[in-house]
């Protein structure tokens, strides 16, 4: 969900549970020490090609979540 917010000075703000679900996965990068973490479902749709590497994570219960979420972490490969 969008909305604006303010009377003088204008602000969208956002929330729901994508928003969520992504603060979530976020937390997660100080946990396994990772600059970037995605959801599985996310790394199939975006067609990373061979820029990136992705590891498994494995599947992990966030808060506020019944099911378990498939999680990568995503490593730009440098060219030498």
């Amino acid at each position: 969900m969008a909305g604006e917010v303010g009377i003088i000075k204008r602000d969208i703000t956002y929330s729901g549970d994508v928003l969520n679900t992504t603060s979530r996965i976020q937390g997660m990068c100080k946990l396994f020490n990772e600059e970037v973490i995605a959801s599985a479902d996310l790394v199939s749709e975006l067609r990373l090609g061979e820029d990136f590497m992705a590891q498994t994570l494995g599947s992990i219960k966030l808060r506020g979540k019944e099911k378990e979420m498939a999680l990568l972490a995503l490593k730009p490969l440098r060219l030498a």
